[in-house]
């Protein structure tokens, strides 16, 4: 299962088990609320957002930073999902995505099932060329049925 957390945001308290048995959760960890190319790749899934709703998916962004950092972000972009802090790494660490080399703050996608279970996950240290992970947010949205026998929402071809 994958690990609960309950984390303050923009739009209040909320926590992950809030989905469980109604919708998949696509969890984007930022490396920090300031790291401007952290914040570059939240718009591919603002842009997604509307067809990953409606295949039943929420988005969380969740950042290293306070809950008015997080406010702030959340106003600043625009985004219609929540933005949630995670001041103290908590649910980074959860989630395995520690610290490399005690400097850099490891980012990632992780896809949540309705059952609550973890069917994706991609953690990085650097992003690459192409978009969010390299080959983009398709390739990490491509992800977010595997395994459930659905089609892929992101592509017309629904590999």
């Amino acid at each position: 299962m994958a690990p609960d957390f309950t984390s303050a945001g923009s739009n209040g308290q909320i926590s992950l088990s809030d989905y469980c048995g109604k919708q998949n959760v696509v969890l984007y960890f930022m490396r920090e609320f300031s790291y401007s190319f952290s914040q570059k790749h939240v718009a591919p899934l603002k842009q997604l957002y509307s067809t990953l709703q409606a295949h039943h998916a929420e988005v969380l962004v969740i950042g290293g930073g306070s809950r008015a950092e997080a406010e702030y972000l959340a106003t600043q972009l625009q985004v219609p999902f929540p933005v949630l802090a995670d001041a103290d790494r908590e649910v980074y660490h959860r989630y395995g995505l520690e610290k490399v080399m005690s400097l850099w703050q490891r980012s990632g996608i992780i896809v949540v099932d309705r059952q609550g279970r973890v069917s994706y996950s991609h953690p990085t240290t650097i992003h690459k060329k192409g978009g969010l992970y390299g080959n983009g947010i398709h390739s990490d949205a491509h992800h977010l049925y595997s395994g459930t026998g659905q089609r892929c929402i992101t592509c017309p071809s629904g590999h």
